[in-house]
């Protein structure tokens, strides 16, 4: 039993954090992000509000850089571009017809509240251990929660997805959905992915679809990301461990369309850290950024 919220999507937020404070990044920050994201971590109690005044300490900022350099380079900037991607096919799913949106595992995340604050139309709701989503509806409470939000608490390991949201007068099981996972299947062990993509495939009408990350194994045999010191997958296996964090699944790229197919999900896209790098680094004269390899974002419909 999960005794405490997730300690990696704390990791997550707080690398994207660090990030607002390099001018250059800024454009890739989408309006009320950041604002959102820091009353997130601030409700983190009491690790989140002690990393924030952190952050406010140069010295601090540039110890925490120089760690990522030399352990993973380029993993906070990987986070920032991940939800950007996934914000965008997201987006798309809904301007093509979508109407509804749910995010599975939603941590710290701003996506639904943004998006159902931009149009009052669209049904947004959240599912996550509730540890992890009580802190997100604390800090929604002090920055004011959108009336189609909702944000759900429930351990996916103890019920289906589909019975969670039938729980939710919000939800409408005819409503073409965009579903999203990210940064949760690789926590998983493969029945556990399989069960959940068939869970989806039962609720989804047709016109919907499944935005994931995934990794990608970097060839050890175990989940790790690529371009890394030798020594770094090791020790982030032991650090994961000990918060009962382990990753467990990964898939090639390549294998991955042909094993969503039985499940009912045909992959439309995939993006991967060139991508990234493509669509939001060189625009703005960045491609030459360290960017961390081994997750990627699948679309899939």
């Amino acid at each position: 039993m999960k005794k405490r919220p997730s300690t990696t999507a704390l990791a997550v937020a707080f690398g994207q954090l660090l990030d607002a404070y390099d001018p250059a990044l800024a454009p890739l920050f989408l309006p009320g992000h950041h604002e959102l994201l820091e009353a997130s971590v601030a409700a983190f109690e009491p690790r989140g509000p002690k990393g924030i005044r952190n952050l406010e300490r140069s010295w601090y900022r540039r110890m925490m850089w120089t760690v990522e350099g030399i352990t993973a380079p380029g993993i906070f900037l990987h986070y920032l571009l991940r939800k950007r991607f996934i914000e965008d096919a997201a987006r798309a799913a809904l301007a093509e017809g979508c109407t509804q949106l749910v995010v599975i595992g939603a941590g710290l995340d701003t996506l639904a509240t943004r998006i159902s604050r931009e149009n009052g139309a669209l049904v947004c709701i959240e599912v996550d251990h509730p540890l992890t989503q009580g802190i997100k509806t604390a800090a929604l409470a002090r920055k004011g929660a959108p009336a189609n939000l909702s944000l759900v608490a429930a351990d996916l390991r103890e019920r289906p997805l589909g019975a969670v949201l039938a729980t939710v007068s919000a939800y409408d099981a005819k409503r073409p959905t965009v579903f999203v996972a990210e940064g949760l299947l690789m926590y998983l062990h493969e029945s556990d992915v399989t069960k959940l993509f068939r869970d989806v495939r039962a609720i989804a009408p047709e016109g919907s679809r499944f935005v994931f990350s995934f990794m990608e194994s970097n060839g050890s045999g175990r989940v790790r990301f690529k371009g890394t010191k030798w020594w770094y997958g090791p020790l982030l296996d032991w650090w994961l461990a000990r918060l009962g964090e382990s990753m467990h699944w990964s898939i090639d790229r390549a294998t991955l369309p042909a094993w969503a197919e039985p499940l009912g999900w045909h992959v439309l896209d995939i993006g991967t850290h060139e991508t990234f790098r493509a669509l939001y680094l060189a625009p703005h004269g960045l491609q030459g950024r360290a960017l961390l390899d081994g997750e990627y974002i699948a679309v899939a419909e």
